[in-house]
C-alpha cells in the first residue's frame, strides 16, 4: 500500500503529470507531499561570506535577495502544481535547497514516504540525459519504490515477474492498484535464451523453456487474479513490446531479480524499460 507519496516538482507539465499519477497511486486516506528543490545561492558560500565581511555586507544582502527569490519561485511552483490536482488526497508542500538527487534521497530516508513519483521530460537524447541525472540514481539507490510518470490514468497494468521477491512485491502492489482502479492486470514472465545451434534444436529448446516458464509463472502469487503470459525472448524488449501492444498505462517491475530459473533475468532490465516505454513505470526495490 502506498499511503504517503513524495513528488518533486519544478512546475513543468511533466511534474504536474507526476503529481496526478501520485494521486492515483495513493491509497484512500493517503497523502501527497509536493517538494520543490532550489539550487543553494552561490553567494552563500564561505568565500562569498568572507568577501561580504570585507565590503560591508553587500554580498550578504545579495545572498538574502537570492534566497528570497528562490523562496518566491518555490511558492509559485508549488501553488501551480497543487492547483492541477483533484483534491482526492491530502496535499502538503515543502521547499528545500541543494542538489536534487541528494535532497530527494535524504527526504525518502528521513521521512515516512512509501514512494517517490518523478516527471519525465520525454525520450530524446538530451531529454533522457536530463531525466537520468536524477532518476537513474534514484532507481539504483532508493530503498523505496520509484515511479516515472508518463500517464496519470491507471486502466491497464503490466507487471514483469521472475519469481524474485521484488517482482512479487510489484505484482501484489499491482493487484491492489488494479482492484482500486478497475484496471486490467497482466503478469508477464520473459524467459531469455542464449545458444547457437541449428534451427531445429533452437525450436525444441524454445518449446522446453516456454513450458518451464509457464509452469513457473503459474506458481507465482496464485492469489493474484490476472492474465498470465510466459514469453521466450529478451526481457526488456518483450516488456516494451507487450506494454505497447496492451496499451498499458502503468508497468511495474522489481528492481533486482534473483530468480529460481536461470534463464529468467528481470532486475537488469528495469532501468531500460523505465526510460524507454511510453507508459508510466513503477520500480519496486
Amino acid at each position: 500500500m502506498l499511503a504517503h507519496i513524495l513528488v518533486p516538482t519544478d512546475g513543468s507539465p511533466t511534474a504536474l503529470l507526476a503529481a496526478q499519477l501520485g494521486e492515483a497511486l495513493a491509497a484512500d486516506g493517503g497523502s501527497l507531499t509536493l517538494l520543490h528543490v532550489s539550487d543553494p545561492p552561490l553567494t552563500a558560500t564561505a568565500a562569498f561570506d568572507a568577501a561580504a565581511a570585507v565590503i560591508g555586507g553587500a554580498m550578504g544582502n545579495l545572498a538574502n535577495q537570492e534566497a528570497l527569490a528562490n523562496s518566491q519561485e518555490g511558492a509559485r511552483v508549488l501553488a501551480l502544481t497543487r492547483a492541477g490536482l483533484s483534491g482526492r488526497t491530502m496535499v502538503r508542500t515543502e521547499e528545500r535547497s541543494g542538489r536534487p538527487t541528494s535532497v530527494i534521497l535524504n527526504q525518502l530516508e528521513a521521512s515516512v514516504y512509501d514512494a517517490v513519483v518523478l516527471g519525465s521530460r520525454g525520450r530524446g537524447p538530451l531529454a533522457r540525459a536530463l531525466l537520468g541525472s536524477v532518476s537513474h540514481t534514484l532507481l539504483q539507490h532508493a530503498r523505496k519504490p520509484i515511479a516515472i510518470a508518463r500517464r496519470a490514468s491507471i486502466r491497464a497494468i503490466l507487471v514483469g515477474v521472475d519469481g524474485s521477491e521484488p517482482s512479487l512485491r510489484a505484482a501484489r502492489l499491482a493487484s491492489e492498484l488494479a482492484t482500486r482502479h478497475g484496471a486490467s492486470l497482466t503478469l508477464l514472465l520473459a524467459a531469455e535464451t542464449n545458444w547457437n545451434a541449428p534451427a531445429e534444436a533452437r525450436e525444441a529448446e524454445r518449446a522446453n523453456i516456454h513450458a518451464q516458464a509457464t509452469q513457473l509463472l503459474q506458481g507465482m502469487a496464485p492469489e493474484i487474479a490476472a492474465t498470465r503470459m510466459a514469453v521466450v525472448g529478451a526481457a526488456a524488449e518483450t516488456l516494451l513490446t507487450e506494454a505497447q501492444h496492451l496499451r498499458c498505462d502503468l508497468v511495474l517491475l522489481g528492481r533486482s531479480g534473483r530468480t529460481p530459473h536461470p534463464q529468467v533475468r528481470l532486475g537488469s532490465v528495469a532501468a531500460r524499460v523505465a526510460f524507454h516505454t511510453d507508459a508510466s513505470v513503477l520500480v519496486v526495490p
